[in-house]
């Protein structure tokens, strides 16, 4: 196949993912309050991250989340900036741990999804606090934030189990699209 035909496949197939990745953002999510969601938006980032690895996931989730800014609830405010950080995350460190576990594809689910979860984890509670700092949003108080941090965790991990569970059921799949 020419690179110019791999360099098409890979946009559209990115291009698809960013877009599944948004509407799982946007409406296939639940909010709980106003600083927890729970949402599959992170599996098409992570299967990005590791069919194409981390530059091609970090592009996708920077699109994602700047999409998701400017459509989402919030809107774009001085903060969107740290907020985009956890998409980005997803999409690279997927990447970063595909390359350095590639023969151990089960082992390097498990730790891309753990690392990743907790990195965004701090990412957006330095995004709240920084809605706090900035915007002076008085909702993101810092006992605000330290009293959500117990339900966000446990969240992490359900959220972490499925995603773990979906990753390796699709292994075969990730698999074929990588031939391509």
């Amino acid at each position: 196949m020419s690179k110019n035909r791999q360099l098409i496949m890979k946009i559209s197939f990115c291009s698809i993912m960013s877009a599944l990745s948004l509407v799982f953002s946007l409406f296939v999510s639940i909010r709980i309050g106003t600083s927890i969601k729970i949402s599959l938006h992170p599996l098409p980032l992570i299967i990005i991250g590791i069919v194409f690895g981390k530059w091609y996931g970090l592009l996708s989730g920077t699109i994602v989340g700047l999409l998701d800014q400017l459509l989402g609830v919030y809107g774009v405010s001085a903060t969107s900036p740290f907020w985009m950080l956890a998409f980005m995350a997803w999409g690279f460190f997927s990447g970063l741990f595909k390359s350095i576990f590639n023969k151990k594809y089960v082992i390097g689910v498990i730790l891309t999804v753990v690392f990743t979860s907790v990195c965004v984890n701090v990412l957006n509670t330095f995004a709240m606090f920084m809605d706090g700092l900035i915007i002076k949003d008085s909702m993101f108080t810092i006992t605000y934030i330290v009293s959500k941090l117990p339900m966000r965790l446990l969240l992490l991990f359900i959220e972490d189990i499925i995603f773990i569970i979906i990753l390796i059921l699709i292994k075969n799949l990730v698999d074929i699209i990588k031939k391509y």
